[in-house]
């Protein structure tokens, strides 16, 4: 084993909480792509709900179970999208700062 010289550099580790802005982006895409994959899943179920109980209608064609299920998931969908806005624009500050 060979002793540490004063003159060695030791790299200094994060503590704990902190990342560089790297592994902050990487982080942050990597969520981003989860969240857009599910976005795209709740369009898609969303669509399939309105499609199968009130066809080519109009909502009120619902019985009303489905259409609260509609409503819910059309809200989800709000702010999944709201969620992924908000991200996406971290991803941009990060990327630009």
């Amino acid at each position: 084993m060979s002793a540490q010289h004063p003159e060695q550099q030791v790299e200094e580790q994060p503590e704990a909480g902190q990342t560089d802005a790297g592994d902050d982006l990487a982080m942050l895409k990597q969520r981003g792509a989860a969240m857009n994959t599910a976005f795209k899943a709740m369009e898609r179920t969303l669509v399939h709900v309105h499609e199968t109980t009130a066809g080519p209608g109009p909502t009120s064609a619902m019985e009303p179970e489905m259409h609260q299920l509609w409503t819910q998931l059309r809200a989800q969908l709000s702010q999944a999208k709201a969620e992924l806005t908000e991200l996406n624009g971290e991803v941009a500050r990060l990327t630009a700062g």
